[in-house]
């Protein structure tokens, strides 16, 4: 590119000039081309189960900052699976908070399923709806990444008292799972958006909403 260099400059400044354009366009040339810096990868919405097969029925695993919901008629296993994944999860570095609302959860029982009972952190049912209040701080300072709700039905709690857990859970991208029973009836879900896991005794079904995943077999 070839300076235009106006009549009224003097030939005596014409060196002077020439060189500050030379600066510019040097000057311009280095910032123009700025080099693209290597941006973190994006944090998964999915969490891995550590099983293989039951990843594929999610199709990527369990939803970061969502709740799942683990149905099965009485003696139907959802304690011991859930007990299972957490452990899983726990052995990949998630910080683990339990609340068995029922109390029929003994520390024994779950460190047969592989939890570590050092680091897991365990809330008090007897406080009621105080109880959530201390699972939504300890999701909020960060003491926990993943929630499991045993029975929350047990606490005889309304809907609405879940609502402020749930807000909570999806700004800190922390993954609950709940164990609720299933009789006659399908109790509402607790969350919004919740993902709902049917237990059968030969198949786990899955669906969120409208969708619905193949059976695990």
């Amino acid at each position: 590119m070839t300076a235009r260099v106006p009549r009224q400059i003097s030939r005596r400044l014409l060196p002077s000039v020439t060189r500050l354009l030379s600066s510019l366009r040097s000057w311009y040339r280095q910032r123009a081309v700025v080099p693209i810096q290597p941006s973190p990868p994006p944090s998964a919405p999915f969490q891995s189960t550590g099983f293989r097969r039951f990843d594929e029925l999610l199709e990527g695993g369990l939803p970061a900052g969502r709740a799942v919901e683990f149905l099965a008629p009485s003696g139907g296993g959802k304690t011991t699976l859930v007990l299972r994944l957490a452990a899983t999860l726990q052995r990949q570095g998630r910080r683990v908070a339990l609340l068995a609302a029922d109390g029929t959860l003994t520390p024994a029982y779950a460190k047969a399923q592989g939890l570590d009972l050092d680091r897991v952190l365990w809330i008090d049912p007897a406080l009621g709806e105080r109880a959530l209040a201390v699972a939504q701080r300890i999701l909020t300072e960060g003491a926990a990444e993943l929630l499991v709700l045993d029975a929350p039905d047990a606490l005889a709690l309304p809907r609405y008292a879940f609502r402020a857990l749930g807000r909570t859970l999806a700004d800190s991208q922390a993954l609950c799972l709940i164990t609720r029973p299933r009789g006659l009836f399908t109790p509402a879900p607790l969350f919004c958006k919740a993902l709902r896991l049917y237990l059968h005794p030969k198949a786990v079904e899955a669906s969120n909403g409208r969708r619905a995943l193949r059976p695990l077999k």
